[in-house]
Parts: C-alpha cells; structure tokens; sequence
C-alpha cells in the first residue's frame, strides 16, 4: 500500500511541475509579445551592451 501511495504522489508532483513549466512558457512567451507594445523590449539592448 505505501508503496502505490508514494507511486501515484509522484506522479501528481510530475504533473504538476510540467504543467506549471507549461504556465511559464507560456506566461514568458505572452510577456515578450506584449513587451514591444509598450516599449519595453529597449532594457534587453542596454543589458547587454548593444545600442
């Protein structure tokens, strides 16, 4: 018994860390989308040195 307890507990922490990798791609991919909207994509340049 412990052992399919501890069997389907990893499998619920498996899932639930790729979905939220998921939500972040996703969440990082919307947020460079929008970035040229409002301007923000200039930071990038001034980080690495490029004008």
């Amino acid at each position: 018994m412990f052992v399919r307890d501890l069997a389907r507990q990893v499998r619920y922490l498996k899932l639930v860390t790729i979905y939220g990798l998921e939500l972040l791609a996703f969440e990082m991919a919307w947020a460079v989308a929008w970035a040229g909207a409002t301007g923000a994509r200039r930071w990038r340049g001034w980080r690495r040195g490029v004008r």
